[in-house]
């Protein structure tokens, strides 16, 4: 995974287990998530919580690179007598995919 950092931290706590991203206590499943066109997901603070989406500051953006697809031949031919092919997608390579880190600081560490 590439790892951006915007900012000086501290930043969220992230861990990645096989193809799950947790950034604090959110988790995404970057395999579902990821579409035929790029994917970015927001993490951000709302009201001193972490939401998906848009809010007051951005904590992480998680950029996931479009679905690839390879033609597999399959064991049937058509009525031509032509092979015939099924179209598979590729597993995600997280090497592919960005995670994008702003300084963020939990609630109670905050300074008021």
């Amino acid at each position: 995974m590439i790892i951006t950092k915007i900012q000086p931290g501290p930043y969220a706590e992230v861990a990645l287990e096989g193809t799950k991203l947790t950034v604090e206590n959110i988790e995404i499943d970057l395999e579902e998530e990821q579409k035929d066109s790029q994917t970015i997901i927001d993490i951000c603070r709302k009201n001193g919580e972490l939401i998906i989406g848009l809010g007051d500051a951005y904590v992480a953006s998680i950029i996931i690179p479009p679905a690839k697809y390879e033609l597999v031949e399959t064991d049937e031919l058509d009525d031509a007598g032509n092979p015939v092919y099924s179209v598979n997608k590729i597993p995600l390579d997280l090497e592919s995919v960005e995670l994008v880190l702003w300084q963020y600081q939990k609630k109670e560490e905050e300074v008021v």
